[in-house]
């Protein structure tokens, strides 16, 4: 009976340990992102801010960068850029960020527009790139036989000075990504094996390969 409780204490030390390492690790990451965020919005300097958060926060996670794919089988033609992609359990996340503040006009179709101390600035409506990328995606696996993959594209705006005219489940400020991604990863569509197949097929029609666009598989949007 000793021997019993001996082994039941030890179990409990042994799952309190683990719980509170996981608190300590949830605290560190929080305290790293909201200095990574402070430092890049007093600097205006936004660059790699996304993936440097990706990799504090899902560690050890398939997280791809800078991802460029060609459109078509001519070495000359323009590639699909997609900026961060992470590869997880949920699936397939297109991360798309943005340095743009004040309020912006985000109709679900057509152009964007901020409106801003600076004046008002007009871009490419990033839900529709982020479509376009998915479509690719979903191209390329299924060009390897790898089907039912779910394939989400986000739009995150680093510069929390923003207001948006229209709520968009896939459009957010930085602080909101990561909870945004740990919903999404809820969902246990991959195994390991099977994210490390996916990450191995993005990679293999990334930049200077032609295969992702034989036989017209994948065409640019107009």
């Amino acid at each position: 009976m000793e021997t019993l409780t001996n082994i039941c204490i030890a179990l409990a030390v042994i799952v309190l340990i683990g719980v509170l390492a996981y608190i300590v690790f949830r605290i560190r990451a929080a305290v790293s992102v909201s200095r990574i965020l402070k430092e890049a919005r007093a600097s205006r300097n936004f660059d790699s801010v996304v993936l440097r958060i990706l990799k504090i926060c899902f560690p050890g996670q398939h997280i791809l960068h800078r991802v460029r794919i060609p459109l078509k089988q001519d070495p000359g033609a323009r590639v699909c850029d997609i900026e961060c992609m992470m590869i997880s359990r949920g699936g397939v996340i297109l991360i798309r960020s943005l340095p743009y503040a004040g309020t912006i006009e985000n109709p679900f179709r057509g152009d964007w527009r901020e409106f801003s101390g600076r004046g008002i600035a007009q871009f490419k409506n990033p839900l529709e790139i982020n479509a376009a990328a998915g479509r690719l995606i979903t191209g390329i696996l299924q060009h390897e036989n790898i089907s039912n993959v779910p394939v989400k594209g986000i739009v995150v705006f680093c510069d929390n000075k923003v207001r948006f005219k229209n709520r968009i489940e896939q459009v957010m400020v930085a602080e909101k990504m990561v909870p945004y991604i740990k919903d999404f990863n809820k969902n246990r569509f991959l195994s390991a094996a099977e994210i490390a197949a996916v990450t191995r097929a993005v990679k293999k029609h990334m930049f200077h390969s032609t295969r992702a666009s034989r036989h017209g598989l994948f065409q640019e949007d107009e």
